[in-house]
């Protein structure tokens, strides 16, 4: 009688290295023989799969731009992709903020002595972002985005390009 067990993280590591592993493997294959298109592609799934774990796991705050206190979300979280589930709609607000489809930027208060938006001219506009987060986390998002849209696009184009060869 077999004894079934939960995955461990070792586990999941071992397999997300396997992964990484023959993606690596078949990627060096392809560039080998210059097939450009099926090594970049297999390049951007090892870059994206490591994206996705770097993001998955880098601390942070929510950052969603608050409805109705000025500010952002405090509440910190593990991960980039998905703001905190403890107040409603930052789930999702996060990444979309992120892209520019969350809930639109307000104007910053202005404080006294400073010069209102108006008085700065269309060329500097005073808005709060839609997420607060460092320049880095926010190249570590798109990156993660543009490579696994790129290896996503590239493994479809071999699988269609597969499947039209054995018809």
């Amino acid at each position: 009688m077999g004894r079934s067990r939960k995955a461990t993280a070792r586990d999941r590591g071992l397999w997300v290295l396997g992964l990484v592993l023959a993606a690596s493997a078949y990627a060096i294959n392809e560039l080998r023989q210059t097939h450009w298109r099926s090594g970049f592609g297999a390049v951007c799934v090892i870059l994206a799969v490591v994206l996705w774990l770097v993001m998955t796991k880098i601390p942070s705050h929510c950052g969603v731009l608050l409805k109705t206190k000025p500010g952002n979300c405090p509440n910190d979280i593990e991960g980039l992709f998905f703001g905190c589930g403890q107040a409603r709609h930052h789930l999702w607000l996060r990444p979309l903020g992120f892209i520019g489809l969350g809930r639109k930027p307000r104007p910053r208060p202005v404080r006294a002595g400073q010069p209102s938006a108006a008085d700065a001219g269309p060329a500097s506009p005073a808005l709060e972002e839609a997420v607060e987060e460092s320049g880095r986390n926010r190249a570590i998002f798109y990156a993660t985005l543009i490579s696994t849209c790129a290896g996503l696009t590239s493994a479809s184009v071999d699988l269609i390009g597969a499947f039209s060869k054995s018809s």
